[in-house]
């Protein structure tokens, strides 16, 4: 099969989302070549050095330098499709240069997630990962959410308190004290005085 490139690597989560992307492309049967994100090239060569051991030949899996020039390069030589995990601005970034060459590419961009919690959702559980993912590197991650989608049935059960969960999460402030109730619904009869 023919060679597709991986540009970036996640500096939050070091082990799993770039071995994740590489496992699946060389399970397919393709070629892949990795750049790492600063500081994880360590972490990227013995998950080569196991993928070897276990019978990947060495020429579909190559391990490029961690310098953002690294990647571009790469780009420029050609690849037929780039997997980038990353922050918005890099995104842009290497999209500017896929462009030249008309390269597919899928984008894991930060800054837009989403947490879904299921009818049979753990609350305090739930909680406490969302408070987790919030205070992690100070919410500047690909993990840290941005809107919290409930089934209908987990909005009926009494709800723990995040900053109880995690220390660093701090109260919601109370609502302020000339806070209007919602407007009746139509046809109701409004309140008598």
């Amino acid at each position: 099969r023919v060679a597709c490139g991986r540009a970036g690597g996640p500096g939050d989560a070091r082990r799993f989302l770039a071995h994740g992307h590489e496992s699946h492309a060389l399970a397919a049967g393709h070629a892949g070549r990795l750049k790492p994100a600063r500081n994880c090239y360590a972490t990227r060569s013995k998950f080569r050095e196991i993928a070897l051991s276990i019978g990947i030949d060495a020429a579909l899996f190559q391990i490029l330098p961690e310098s953002v020039e690294t990647a571009i390069d790469a780009v420029h030589a050609g690849v037929d499709l780039v997997i980038f995990t990353g922050s918005s601005s890099h995104g842009r970034e290497l999209l500017q240069h896929l462009a030249l060459h008309n390269t597919p590419s899928i984008m894991e961009l930060s800054g837009a997630d989403n947490v879904f919690v299921r009818a049979d959702a753990d609350l305090t559980r739930a909680a406490s990962a969302i408070a987790f993912a919030l205070d992690l590197h100070g919410r500047n991650t690909r993990i840290a959410p941005h809107s919290v989608d409930a089934h209908a049935a987990v909005t009926r059960q009494p709800r723990p308190r995040p900053h109880t969960l995690h220390p660093h999460i701090t109260p919601p402030a109370a609502p302020p004290a000339h806070h209007t109730p919602p407007p009746a619904p139509t046809g109701a009869q409004p309140p008598a005085r």
